[in-house]
């Protein structure tokens, strides 16, 4: 492998970091709250983040399936989470993680969510807000926490909460730029990278005392079926 291209790979990786700040911490104490014996369905298989649901779950003892549209990420259930039906009030939990947003009708999809879970079941998600287009053209929507708030409301409990502080969207927007085609976009997106980084105690400071909700590059949501 070519030497930029692992320097592109690392920086990549970096971003991602950056950006999903929260959020592993976030599914893995939830995925924690599970019993063994739970029925679990990951929507949106492939991807970084899917395995790390699935090595969690493996490393708990929970067994799990997955389900996505693409066969060539190899799901347990091939299908549309917007129309494919799902066995009724069957599962205890649903991950939909960074999914909803590429989703045309995602009134459609949460509904069928509703009636995949048991009672008191609890489906966990996770969407940007301000953050850059990624897979094009299939990035619909931008979510905000009033949003997901009015989408879940068939669930009896919500709590939506932001992936990270103000001062961080900022910096990984610059950030993401690692992604983009261009020399000079990858150069600049990796210097944001690192600034983003040494920057940290400053952003942490600057965000307790100047604290404000206004600002996130994402939102993530526990929502328990009624």
């Amino acid at each position: 492998m070519k030497a930029s291209v692992k320097f592109n790979a690392l920086f990549i990786d970096l971003s991602k970091l950056l950006s999903r700040r929260g959020l592993k911490s976030f599914f893995a104490k939830e995925i924690n709250k599970l019993p063994v014996n739970a029925q679990v369905l990951i929507i949106g298989a492939g991807g970084t983040l899917s395995d790390y649901l699935c090595s969690l779950l493996k490393t708990k003892g929970v067994g799990y399936k997955t389900f996505d549209y693409d066969s060539l990420t190899k799901p347990d259930i091939l299908g549309d989470i917007q129309n494919t039906p799902l066995n009724s009030a069957y599962y205890d939990a649903i991950f939909l993680a960074e999914v909803l947003e590429h989703l045309p009708q995602p009134q459609a999809a949460i509904s069928n969510i509703y009636q995949a879970l048991k009672p008191s079941g609890r489906l966990l998600l996770s969407v940007p807000f301000i953050f850059p287009l990624h897979e094009q053209p299939n990035d619909y929507y931008r979510f905000t926490k009033y949003g997901l708030l009015y989408l879940l409301k068939p669930f009896g409990e919500v709590v939506v909460l932001e992936r990270n502080f103000w001062p961080e969207s900022v910096f990984i927007l610059l950030a993401r730029l690692v992604k983009e085609e261009g020399k000079l976009n990858k150069l600049l997106g990796a210097i944001f990278v690192l600034v983003a980084l040494c920057s940290w105690p400053f952003v942490f400071i600057l965000a307790q005392v100047f604290s404000s909700d206004f600002l996130t590059t994402g939102y993530t949501a526990s929502a328990k079926k009624s």
